[in-house]
C-alpha cells in the first residue's frame, strides 16, 4: 500500500498540467582568482598569484569569479600573505542594488563598472589592483581586454582624466 501511494504521489507531481521541470543546476567550475602576496607584490606590482575557487558554473562564471576577487582572500590565505588591492580600493556602500560591480562582455572585451567609490593609496596599489583583475578575468578563453570603470563611469586606472581605456 505504501509503495503504491508513493507512486501515485510521484505521478501526480510529474503530470501536473502547466508544471515545468526545474532546470538542472550547472556543475561548479574550478577557477583561479589572482591575488597579490606579501612581500613579492610590493617589489613587483605585476606579481599576482592564483588561488583556486569553486564558483557556480554557467554563463555567469566570469562574474562569479570577479565576485571572489572582490571578496578577497580567506583569513587562512591572508595569514599566508595574500591580499587583494582590487578589493581594498573599493569603499563605501554599493549603488547597484547591493552588488559590488556590473559586468558586460562584448566580444573579447570585458567591461567592469564598480558600484562603490574607490580610494587608492597610490600608483603601487593601482598597479597591483589592475594586475589582479586582468589576470583573474583574462584566464577565460577569448577575453583579451579588461576595462574597469569607476562608479561614475570613468576609467579607474587612467590618471590622465581622458578616459583613455575607452578608446578603441
Amino acid at each position: 500500500m505504501r509503495t503504491s501511494l508513493l507512486a501515485v504521489l510521484v505521478m501526480a507531481l510529474v503530470f501536473v498540467p502547466g508544471a515545468t521541470a526545474a532546470a538542472p543546476r550547472a556543475e561548479p567550475d574550478l577557477v583561479q582568482v589572482f591575488f597579490s602576496r606579501n612581500p613579492e607584490s610590493f617589489n613587483d606590482f605585476a606579481a599576482v598569484f592564483p588561488l583556486e575557487r569553486f564558483v557556480p558554473g554557467g554563463p555567469d562564471v566570469v562574474e562569479q569569479t570577479v565576485a571572489q576577487l572582490v571578496a578577497g582572500p580567506t583569513p587562512a590565505e591572508q595569514a599566508m600573505g595574500y591580499f587583494s588591492d582590487f578589493s581594498a580600493i573599493q569603499v563605501g556602500a554599493s549603488t547597484c542594488k547591493a552588488q559590488d560591480f556590473t559586468l558586460i562582455r562584448a566580444g573579447t572585451t570585458v567591461t567592469l563598472q564598480l558600484c562603490r567609490q574607490t580610494s587608492s593609496a597610490g600608483i603601487g596599489q593601482d598597479a597591483r589592483a589592475q594586475s589582479e583583475i586582468n589576470a583573474t578575468v583574462m584566464q577565460f578563453s577569448g577575453i583579451t581586454r579588461v576595462i574597469v570603470l569607476t562608479s561614475a563611469g570613468h576609467c579607474l586606472f587612467d590618471q590622465s582624466g581622458m578616459d583613455l581605456c575607452l578608446a578603441p
